[in-house]
């Protein structure tokens, strides 16, 4: 009598059913290292700041711009009204009495002589423009945003807010937090034109870190230029602050229009040496 069930040994089919089942792979998922999440979250945080000031420097310029034209178009009307209130005026004064008219006569320059003349129409601007020699010198208390490896890799770029777009970029000073750059570039405004200097951080394989911005006013750098420091902002990526400057120098090299005219006061004036000459060759007849 033979034994069957669990006593019975294993048959050959059943043997091959067994290797084949302990034969099959298992796929185990991989899971990137904690290093490298942070990483990326890091780079898509610092992604969004950039987004978020570059959406938040376009509103401010064209909140500029707009209150700009607004006090150009308040400072015209302004001057029309004094015109025309200073025209009136001097007509009323001319026709006031014949004693007082002849007295206008007498004098050239009454109030009645001073109405015929046209008054000058407010300069305007917006064609103005101003060639700047930037220079930027160095930072100082950058953040470190390279954590992995090394220091920071910074470089500044240089750009104007307003319809010039001019723009320059200093060299990649490696593995510093205190980069000196000592860097000079021609660069061109317009009238009421600012400027931004953005300090960001080179990096190989993704987007660059921004590690700070700041804005130069128009009015703190012309007309008698600017050097100095100055305070960046976002300097930091976290709730710790950062005391992050940058020194940049600014001159003006000359002023002209939009069409490549020079500034009158800038001008040389006209027939200056014929008249020397004329009165060099006078002597001689003179002392013959």
């Amino acid at each position: 009598m033979m034994l069957r069930g669990c006593c019975a040994p294993p048959s050959d089919m059943a043997l091959e059913s067994v290797d084949q089942v302990t034969a099959k792979p298992i796929d185990i998922p991989l899971e990137k290292p904690l290093w490298m999440l942070e990483a990326e979250d890091a780079e898509v945080a610092a992604k969004k700041r950039m987004e978020e000031m570059l959406v938040k420097r376009a509103e401010e310029a064209a909140a500029r711009e707009a209150k700009a034209k607004a006090k150009r178009d308040q400072d015209e009307a302004q001057a029309a009204e004094t015109a025309k209130a200073e025209a009136e005026e001097a007509a009323v004064t001319a026709s006031a009495s014949p004693k007082k008219k002849a007295t206008a006569k007498r004098a050239p320059k009454s109030s009645a002589a001073a109405a015929s003349v046209p008054l000058p129409e407010p300069k305007d601007m917006t064609n103005a423009r101003y060639e700047l020699e930037v220079k930027i010198v160095s930072a100082a208390n950058l953040r470190n945003a390279d954590w992995i490896a090394g220091t920071s890799d910074p470089y500044c770029l240089c750009e104007s807010t307003g319809v010039c777009k001019a723009r320059f970029r200093t060299k990649v000073v490696d593995d510093k937090t205190d980069p000196v750059w000592n860097q000079a570039a021609k660069l061109t405004i317009a009238h009421g034109e600012a400027i931004n200097f953005t300090v960001n951080d080179k990096d190989q394989g993704k987007s660059d870190d921004l590690l700070g911005w700041v804005e130069l006013p128009f009015t703190q750098m012309l007309p008698t230029g600017f050097e100095g420091e100055l305070k960046l902002k976002d300097a930091s990526d976290s709730a710790k602050a950062q005391n992050a400057t940058i020194k940049v120098r600014v001159k003006m090299l000359r002023s002209f229009t939009a069409d490549g005219a020079v500034a009158k006061e800038e001008a040389p004036p006209a027939k200056a040496a014929p008249k020397v000459a004329a009165k060099a060759k006078a002597k001689p007849k003179q002392d013959a």
